[in-house]
């Protein structure tokens, strides 16, 4: 098939939203819950299985990096032999992310004392390799925006230079390397610049499902049947190793394989919304709480940190006799407020920052192709 027959059907699919929505609530959850439960370890039945559930919202960024992958490769291949395609891009990704972030920056730079070489750090998206640098991370979750930047910095030129049969090699190859390079990283104590190419295979699964979505026409019994593929590649690579350490980063197989299987579970999850995208099956991931969210993921990923330092000294006022801070209704009920707190302060930033810069950016690259809108519109 010719490279002109490849289209990436430029349609809003609102189940990324949802997507995007379990994403953040996951981290969330893991930083604003399984974080600030100190006790938690000690609860048993149900707190204790939502404690552990909680534990594993790190996954969350996992799916933020397919979800970036494809929208992002999609858009690529779009665009690819426009004019001004790598002008309009990074216009952009300029437009996007560099108001609130820079913002965010200013806030650390002020609030945190000695601060400084970390914003620095993180003005070159290199906030992920504070440790290379000897540099405390006061603000942990740039480290992830520090990578996306970095995909966004090179992958438009790969897009743009090779074939989509070569970009799917490039795909399969970053999906094999990745594994061996946490290998090396799990064994070398030290940090290297190997730590600055760690966390890439996201992207490229992303990307593979995007190129797939592209090269069929987004037919849905071939993302049926690749969903499957995924999902039963997981499930396989999980049988074999499951005596090994497969559960746990702390093992070798863990540490090279366990992000690989949940970046797997993401495509495959991503594979479905695709292939059945406006059935009512998917409706949670189309209305409601989950793309409301999603379109404020954004928003709340870089502000969240801020809630609980806000609100902690109001829980501290309580008189221990009302509420036991240690126990699971106390940290539920204040993660619940931290998690409230933190969509109304997203939905303030999204509305006076972001949307103003959206539609700067909607208007300066304006063209004849109808516009992406919320999901695609995040990345675009």
């Amino acid at each position: 098939m010719s490279e002109s027959k490849y289209t990436t059907l430029n349609t809003h699919i609102p189940e990324l939203d949802g997507l995007r929505g379990i994403a953040i609530l996951s981290v969330l959850f893991y930083h604003l819950f399984w974080f600030t439960s100190d006790n938690g370890g000690q609860w048993s039945g149900l707190p204790l299985v939502i404690y552990h559930a909680a534990q594993m919202g790190w996954i969350g960024v996992n799916l933020f990096f397919v979800l970036s992958g494809f929208l992002i490769t999609r858009i690529l291949i779009n665009q690819k032999n426009e004019p001004h395609y790598f002008s309009r891009f990074y216009t952009k990704r300029t437009l996007r992310i560099l108001p609130l972030y820079l913002i965010t920056l200013v806030f650390i730079f002020f609030y945190f004392p000695d601060s400084t070489k970390f914003v620095l750090l993180s003005l070159l998206f290199l906030g992920h390799a504070s440790d290379l640098f000897g540099v405390t991370a006061c603000y942990p979750g740039l480290w992830s925006l520090s990578i996306e930047e970095q995909f966004y910095l090179f992958w438009p030129w790969v897009v743009r230079k090779l074939s989509t049969k070569k970009l799917q090699l490039i795909c399969l190859s970053i999906c094999v390397i990745e594994p061996v390079i946490r290998a090396i990283i799990y064994f070398n104590h030290q940090v290297t610049v190997l730590n600055l190419l760690s966390g890439f295979d996201g992207f490229a699964y992303g990307a593979g499902l995007s190129i797939l979505f592209c090269k069929f026409h987004a037919n849905k019994n071939i993302l049926k049947q690749f969903s499957y593929l995924t999902l039963g590649l997981a499930c396989l690579i999980i049988i074999i190793f499951a005596k090994h350490g497969i559960f746990t980063r702390k093992e070798l197989v863990g540490e090279m394989l366990l992000p690989s299987i949940i970046y797997l579970l993401a495509t495959a999850l991503m594979a479905i919304c695709l292939a059945y995208s406006g059935h009512k099956r998917l409706f949670l991931f189309s209305k409601g709480i989950l793309p409301s969210w999603g379109k404020v993921s954004y928003a709340a990923y870089l502000c969240h940190y801020m809630v609980p330092k806000a609100l902690e000294r109001l829980f501290l006022l309580l008189p221990s006799t009302l509420f036991n801070p240690i126990s699971f209704s106390f940290c539920f009920i204040r993660a619940l407020v931290y998690i409230s707190a933190t969509y109304f302060l997203s939905l303030l930033i999204y509305q006076f920052i972001e949307r103003p810069f959206l539609r700067l950016k909607t208007l300066l690259t304006q063209d004849k192709k109808p516009a992406l809108t919320s999901a695609e519109a995040l990345f675009t």
